[in-house]
């Protein structure tokens, strides 16, 4: 039943709105997610906060211990084991702040 807004108890405008998002979220969510329950308990498992905590300070390891193996002398190329080091750590990190943003969506299921 609707009712004026000013009738209306705080509770119920909650209610409401929390119905509203769940609904938004059904309709909106990746088919591939919908579709199969374990991509969903995966993704879950992977987007908890050690797991991302890991990924982000393995990252940023990867990152620093690049830059230590590069050549100390600018004007040398640059260890292809630095580069690799480097890209590695740069994609853990972009996976952690990914995994970050699914934890953020998935904290209201």
């Amino acid at each position: 039943m609707l009712q004026a807004p000013e009738t209306q108890s705080l509770d119920d405008r909650r209610q409401g709105l929390e119905r509203l998002m769940q609904n938004t979220r059904a309709r909106h969510a990746p088919m591939l997610l919908r579709k199969d329950p374990f991509m969903l308990d995966m993704l879950n498992t992977l987007s908890q906060r050690p797991i991302v905590a890991i990924l982000a300070i393995t990252g940023a390891l990867l990152v620093s211990a690049g830059a230590l193996v590069a050549s100390p002398d600018p004007k040398m190329p640059p260890r292809p084991v630095a580069q690799y080091l480097t890209v590695a750590g740069y994609a853990l990190t972009i996976a952690s702040v990914f995994l970050f943003i699914a934890a953020g969506f998935l904290s209201g299921r």
